[in-house]
C-alpha cells in the first residue's frame, strides 16, 4: 500500500524525517518495503495557459502552440493529442532539468520551441504518459507547480499484515501513529445535508444470507453532476498509486485510502426495478466487468444484482453494466462489509486483483460502513453539486455484541521480561481506542457478563489508588471494550503484544548474553592441519558417524552407544574411533590394487564412561600411510 507523507501529515502532525518515521513505523509494526522520493520541482515549472494550438504543415500530430505563463509569452511545439487552445498546462522553460531530461530551445518541423508542456511521467508524480497534464480552468497562470502537485512529497510502500485491516486507510496508520509518537489525530466529521426526498420510495435493500453480507448500506443521490474532480484530489489519488478517472469514482477511492473501507457507486437507472439483492451467483451466470472481461460465476461467487441480472461481483469489482457515464444523473453508493473468505476465493478463483478485494478479504468491520458512507455523501454533495435523498437502507440482521477482554500486568512482565505499571498500560491501550472497565479477577477469554468481573481492586480504584498490591484470591487484571476495528484483538495475548509493541520491542531486556556459535579458533586449527595433510599428498576422508561395535571392542573400547532403529548390524553404535573405518578403506584401496596410499579423517568421535552417562563428542585425527 503506497502512503503519502504530505497527505498523513493532514490527520496527524508529523515533523519527523524519511529515515526517522520509516523507524517508527518498522518498530509500530508496519513494515516499510520501500521509500520514494518526489523532489521538488525548478522554479522554472508553472502552470501556463495555451492561447492557439495549430496544427504544423507536413506533420499528422505536432502542433504549434502560443502559451502564456504569466511572465510572458513562448512558442512550444507539443504531439500530445488531447493538446487544444484554451487549455491550462505545465510549462517547462528552457533550462529546467527534469531527471536526466534537460529542456532546450530546438527546432522541430523548422518551427522553434522554447520549452515542453509536461506529462505527469515527466513530472514524475505518475507513470500516466496518455497525454500532457490538463490543469482545473480556474488554475492561475504563473503559479509554481510545487504548490499545486504538493512537493516535495515521500511515498512510503507499506506491507500490511493480513491480521491488521485498521491500517488498509490513512486514517488507520495516523491512529497507530497517534498511539507511537503520542500527537493527537485528526478525523474529519463529515456534515451532511439531506433533502426531504425518503430514499425508501426510489430503492430497497435485500441480503438474502448474512452470513456472506453482515452489513450491506445504501445511499441515492440525485442531480448528480459527473465531471473532473480538483486538482487537490487528482494529487492524493495520483500520490497513492490510483487513476482518476471522474468526481463520481474518485471520491469513492479517495474515502477507501482515507478510511480504509471500499466504497461504490451505480448508476441509478441501470438498477432494474430499483431493487438491489445481495445474493449468490447462479451456475454459469456471467457478468462483464469493469476489466473488460466476462465471468462465469457460480454458487460459491457473491453478487450484487438488480431484479434481472448482476451488477457487481461483491467485494471484487463492478459491472460495466451499472458503472457511472458522463450522462450519469443519480447514483446509488454503496458502503457494506462481506465475508472475508468468500472474497478471498473468488478474488483467487477469477484472478481478480483490486483495491477493494485486497480489503475486504482482510475482514474489515461492519461498524466502519457508517463512517465511509457519510464521508463519501459529504463530497458528493460538495463536488458533484448532487442532492442527498433522506435516510439510509441499513440491512444489518446481526449486530456483533462488543468484545471485552481482559489482561493481566503479572502476565505481561512473565512474558515481556519488565513491568508496566496499570497507568502505563491503560495509556497505551486507551491511545488504541480500546476502552477501559475496570479492574477484576483474572477470567480467561472474551467476557459476555461484565457482572462478573469484580475484585477488591475496584473499591481500592474508587478511592483513588493507581497502584495495586497483589492478593492469594485475586489475580489481578484489567478489562477493556476492544473497539469493532480492530478485529485482531481476540485474546489476551494480542493486549500484551500491543503493550511491548508501542513500548518498543528495543526495549525487551536481554537477559543471556550472545552465544558462541562457533569456535573460530578451533576451526581455523583444523584447517590448517588439514591443509598441511593435503600440502603432504594425503587424501581426505569422511565416513559415516556409526560403526560396528565389533570392530570397537577388537580395539578394546567399551560401553558404546548403540542405535534403537539402525541401518545394519554394520552400522549399529555411534563410533568411539577413527581406526577400524580408515582400516577398512585403506583395505578398499588395496584391494583394487593401490599401493600407495596416503589417507587420514578428521572427524568427531562420540565416548562416555559408561553406558548411561551422557554421550560426549571429541575430535580426532587419523591417519594411515603405505607406500610401495
Amino acid at each position: 500500500m503506497r502512503i503519502s507523507y504530505n497527505w498523513l501529515k493532514d490527520y496527524i502532525d508529523l515533523d519527523y524525517g524519511t529515515e526517522e518515521l520509516k523507524r517508527i513505523l518498522t518498530f509500530s509494526g508496519i513494515e516499510v518495503e520501500a521509500v520514494e522520493e518526489l523532489p521538488a520541482l525548478p522554479d522554472s515549472v508553472v502552470s501556463a495557459y495555451v492561447v492557439s494550438a495549430q496544427k504544423i504543415e507536413g506533420s499528422d500530430h505536432l502542433q504549434v502552440c502560443q502559451v502564456d505563463y504569466g511572465q510572458g509569452h513562448c512558442q512550444v511545439v507539443c504531439g500530445a493529442a488531447n493538446c487544444h487552445s484554451g487549455m491550462k498546462v505545465v510549462l517547462a522553460l528552457p533550462g529546467t532539468k527534469l531527471g536526466d531530461l534537460t529542456i532546450k530551445e530546438a527546432k522541430l518541423r523548422g518551427v522553434l520551441s522554447s520549452g515542453m508542456l509536461c506529462s505527469e511521467r515527466e513530472l514524475g508524480i505518475s507513470d500516466n504518459h496518455d497525454g500532457i497534464i490538463e490543469l482545473p480552468p480556474d488554475t492561475p497562470v504563473g503559479s509554481s507547480v510545487n504548490s499545486l502537485y504538493a512537493l516535495p512529497d515521500t511515498i512510503f510502500e507499506l506491507e500490511i499484515t493480513p491480521n491488521r485491516s485498521d491500517l488498509l486507510g490513512y486514517l488507520g496508520i495516523a491512529k497507530d501513529l497517534s498511539a507511537s509518537t503520542n500527537k493527537p489525530v485528526k478525523i474529519p466529521q463529515p456534515c451532511l445535508t439531506e433533502e426531504e426526498e425518503p430514499i425508501f420510495r426510489h430503492l430497497s435493500v435485500k441480503v438474502t444470507d448474512s452470513r456472506f453480507c453482515p452489513r450491506y448500506t445504501a445511499r441515492l443521490f440525485q442531480d448528480v453532476k459527473i465531471g473532473e474532480s480538483p486538482l487537490w484530489l487528482k494529487v492524493k489519488l495520483l500520490k497513492s498509486g490510483l487513476r482518476p478517472i471522474n468526481n463520481a469514482v474518485d471520491i469513492t477511492n479517495f474515502v477507501m485510502l482515507e478510511a480504509g473501507h471500499p466504497l461504490h457507486a451505480f448508476d441509478y437507472q441501470c438498477v432494474g426495478d430499483r431493487q438491489i439483492i445481495i445474493r449468490p451467483a447462479a451456475s454459469q451466470e456471467q457478468i462483464s466487468t469493469l476489466d473488460g472481461k466476462t465471468y462465469a460465476l457460480d454458487e460459491r461467487d457473491l453478487v450484487i444484482a438488480d431484479s434481472k441480472h448482476p451488477i457487481a461481483i461483491a467485494g471484487v469489482i463492478g459491472g460495466t453494466n451499472s458503472h457511472i457515464t458522463d450522462a450519469t444523473k443519480e447514483i446509488v453508493l454503496e458502503a457494506a462489509t462481506f465475508n472475508a473468505g468468500l472474497v478471498r476465493k473468488t478474488s483467487y478463483t477469477h484472478k481478480i486483483q483490486t483495491d477493494s478485494a485486497y480489503r475486504f478479504e482482510r475482514h474489515l468491520c461492519p461498524e466502519a460502513v457508517v463512517y465511509a458512507s457519510n464521508r463519501a455523501a459529504e463530497l458528493f454533495t460538495s463536488l458533484c453539486q448532487a442532492r442527498l435523498c433522506t435516510g439510509v437502507l441499513d440491512d444489518w440482521q446481526h449486530p456483533e455484541k462488543p468484545v471485552v477482554l481482559g489482561i493481566r500486568p503479572s502476565r505481561f512482565t512473565k512474558l515481556i521480561g519488565y513491568r508496566l505499571s496499570d497507568e502505563k498500560i491503560q495509556q497505551y491501550l486507551s491511545s488504541l481506542g480500546l476502552r477501559f472497565i475496570q479492574y477484576g479477577t483474572w477470567i480467561p477469554g472474551k467476557i459476555e457478563n461484565l457482572e462478573q468481573i469484580y475484585c477488591y481492586h475496584t473499591e481500592q480504584m474508587k478511592q483513588g489508588v493507581t497502584e495495586f498490591d497483589e492478593d492469594v484470591n485475586c489475580i489481578h487484571s484489567q478489562y477493556y471494550e476492544i473497539p469493532p476495528n480492530r478485529v485482531d484483538l481476540e485474546r489476551e495475548i494480542d493486549l500484551i503484544e500491543e503493550l511491548a509493541r508501542l513500548h518498543g520491542y528495543d526495549k525487551v531486556p536481554r537477559k543471556l548474553s550472545p552465544q558462541i556459535i562457533m569456535d573460530r579458533h578451533a576451526h581455523k586449527t583444523r584447517r590448517m592441519l588439514a591443509d598441511l595433510m593435503v600440502e603432504n599428498g594425503f587424501f581426505e576422508i569422511v565416513n559415516y558417524s556409526f560403526d560396528d561395535p565389533d570392530d570397537a571392542q577388537l580395539l578394546g573400547f567399551q560401553n558404546g552407544f548403540k542405535l534403537i532403529n539402525p541401518q545394519s548390524s554394520q552400522l549399529s553404535a555411534m563410533r568411539q574411533t577413527l581406526i577400524p573405518q580408515v582400516l577398512k578403506t585403506a583395505l578398499y584401496n588395496l584391494n583394487h590394487d593401490e599401493r600407495n596410499i596416503k589417507l587420514f579423517e578428521m572427524n568427531k568421535v562420540f565416548i562416555s564412561k559408561n553406558a548411561d552417562s551422557y554421550l560426549e563428542p571429541y575430535e580426532f585425527i587419523c591417519y594411515y600411510l603405505q607406500l610401495r
